[in-house]
């Protein structure tokens, strides 16, 4: 598990490049509200097995930053993430939840574990911060 600080900054990549980017509550990364944004980064709470989340965005993309694993059994109301940032792993939500990234030290297996519903993952899993120059 890592700390929120390294949370952030993996929550980060998903903006870099872009001109404008919506950020949600206690995101530190240099970028300006936009109200048009491609990308929002919103923390949540709680996230269901059909990629919904506690949040609210109209932005076509959506990623999530959890600072706890925040899977519940049902849907909350709310937008639904693209992507999924916690200090265990990156989740990409294309009709059902896949594990992209694992922070060191922990398994797919041991998100799974954490997860009251079914994880993909394969062969393109990579560690964390695999990206991050």
């Amino acid at each position: 598990m890592l700390p929120p600080s390294a949370v952030w900054r993996r929550a980060a990549l998903e903006i870099a490049g872009l001109k404008s980017a919506r950020i949600g509550p206690g995101v530190e990364v240099d970028r300006p509200h936009d109200e048009s944004a491609a990308v929002a980064l919103a923390l949540v709470s709680r996230v269901g097995p059909g990629g919904r989340a506690d949040v609210s965005s109209d932005a076509p993309r959506v990623v999530g930053v959890a600072l706890a694993l925040p899977f519940v059994t049902a849907d909350p109301v709310g937008a639904r993430l693209a992507r999924l940032v916690t200090p265990w792993a990156v989740l990409d939500f294309d009709g059902g939840w896949r594990v992209r990234e694992v922070a060191p030290g922990v398994s797919a297996r041991e998100v799974q574990e954490r997860c009251p519903f079914p994880l993909r993952s394969g062969p393109d899993l990579v560690g964390w911060l695999a990206r991050e120059p």
